[in-house]
């Protein structure tokens, strides 16, 4: 492959590389975003604020976390998002 042709492919796969990352990042932080005001709501339901009173807040906290159900909704809505991102 001629020196000049191999530059400019190298710049091609460097700058999609670069693009993959970008959108990577933006999704991540959007998946972040969206699991934590899962959680949020979760703690903020009015059963949350029945709990008894001799669970430590830190258990209280995890178990939100884990019954937010924000893997089935990050599931379904990420690939919708990819969709948008597409060039």
């Amino acid at each position: 492959m001629p020196n000049g042709l191999k530059c400019t492919w190298l710049g091609i796969v460097r700058s999609k590389l670069v693009n993959y990352e970008e959108e990577y990042n933006r999704l991540k932080e959007t998946a972040t975003v969206l699991e934590l005001v899962l959680w949020k709501n979760k703690l903020n339901e009015p059963d949350s604020k029945k709990r008894k009173l001799t669970e430590s807040d830190y258990n209280f906290r995890g178990q939100c976390r884990v019954s937010c159900r924000a893997d089935i909704v990050i599931e379904h809505v990420l690939p919708f998002l990819m969709l948008g991102t597409s060039s």
